[in-house]
């Protein structure tokens, strides 16, 4: 058998590539699930022993058991209180009352809600037709229904949500112990983890497709780790700060639109401060998509690298939107399909990044061979291979 002829054929070719391409991304994947997941570990095992086990009516009380054994009287089941606010959801009405809230389905969609009392648990509806009358509709005794325990769940504000059978759920608020703080303490770490993780591990498969494309020869594993820890020294401080400003970013963005979407009219100054910090986000996140092909093709100390990734990223900004859609992209299909999900943990990033270093390789060869007459030469600061290029 002629190994020679085989081994240089396309089939081999393209199976090798896509062996390659496979392995970095799973072992990119790997990396940040090691890192970060001992925190969300440690969140799920919270989230666990703080689960609704049981719900019991005592009298009117309502009894709830959790996974760790705790039982708390979270209220009862003889409505109390005056309805504050009346919302109209997707196939379903939020009654606001004053210690709890109260959902219930909507079947018929009304719309067009003037009030709503209660008479003896019985849910009584008023809304406006189309004629301008007023038309009362019962909703029946909304407690009427055994407690639907499986669906019964503390949300993520840490809220008991109580359900029942007949599709109505009712949040007593944070009256159960869950341990919020420390478990979003837990998330924040993961995610932060992530994020530190993944700029490296994101950048070295590039790395590694760059040289395979441009030597024919990429050892899978070693050199995969050689030039994990290559690209870990040289961005670690930028990963850092990185990490700090996507949480700010990230709590910025999520505040503001709580804030935002809780009041009945707008606010503008909120409105424009949300999008200003989205637009800052999106920055962000380009410029961390160029900073692979920065230390693909050189080597820079950190402040080089920070000036000439931001440089670039302007520069061709219109570069810097492919590299997002050529990774947003696969996201989108696993929502839009689950078929997807398990593609994406085999190619999800790395079939991007060669795509990325497919349009990228032209400019940046150009800047490497003509980098002394580069206007911005003053950005490249060089260590002791002052003028190599990272093979």
């Amino acid at each position: 058998m002629d190994i020679e002829k085989y081994t240089n054929s396309k089939l081999y070719f393209i199976f090798e590539w896509g062996f390659k391409l496979i392995m970095w991304n799973l072992l990119s994947l790997l990396i940040i699930c090691i890192v970060a997941g001992i925190p969300f570990v440690f969140f799920f095992h919270i989230q666990d022993n703080h689960a609704i086990e049981n719900v019991e009516v005592s009298g009117e009380t309502l009894v709830v058991t959790q996974h760790d054994g705790a039982i708390t009287n979270i209220g009862n089941q003889k409505i109390t209180g005056e309805i504050k606010e009346i919302k109209t959801l997707d196939n379903a009405i939020l009654l606001v009352l004053d210690d709890y809230q109260i959902q219930v389905n909507n079947p018929d969609n009304i719309k067009n809600i003037t009030g709503a009392n209660f008479q003896d648990n019985e849910l009584i509806i008023s809304h406006k037709l189309s004629d301008d009358s007023i038309k009362e509709t019962s909703f029946g005794n909304i407690y009427d229904s055994e407690i639907d325990i499986s669906s019964s769940r503390i949300n993520s504000y840490q809220e008991a949500i109580i359900t029942y059978q007949n599709g109505v759920s009712v949040n007593y608020g944070k009256v159960l112990e869950t341990e919020g703080t420390l478990s979003g303490i837990l998330v924040v770490i993961g995610l932060a983890l992530a994020i530190f993780s993944f700029i490296p591990t994101y950048a070295t498969i590039f790395s590694m497709i760059k040289i395979f494309a441009e030597d024919g020869s990429a050892n899978t594993f070693i050199l995969y780790f050689d030039r994990l820890w290559d690209n870990f020294k040289a961005l670690y401080i930028i990963d850092i700060a990185l990490v700090l400003i996507t949480i700010l970013f990230g709590y910025g963005l999520f505040s503001y639109y709580n804030v935002i979407h809780s009041l009945d009219t707008p606010n503008y100054f909120l409105i424009i401060s949300y999008n200003i910090i989205l637009i800052c986000s999106v920055i962000v996140i380009l410029f961390i998509l160029s900073l692979p092909m920065t230390v693909g093709y050189f080597r820079m100390k950190t402040m080089s690298i920070l000036k000439f990734t931001i440089s670039m990223t302007f520069r061709n900004i219109l570069y810097a939107i492919i590299y997002l859609i050529l990774l947003v992209l696969p996201l989108l299909l696993c929502f839009l399909n689950n078929f997807f999900i398990p593609i994406w943990f085999l190619i999800g990033l790395s079939i991007p990044l060669l795509f990325m270093y497919i349009i990228s390789s032209g400019k940046y060869h150009r800047i490497v061979k003509d980098f002394n007459n580069y206007k911005e030469e003053d950005i490249y600061e060089f260590e002791e291979e002052k003028d190599e290029t990272r093979n």
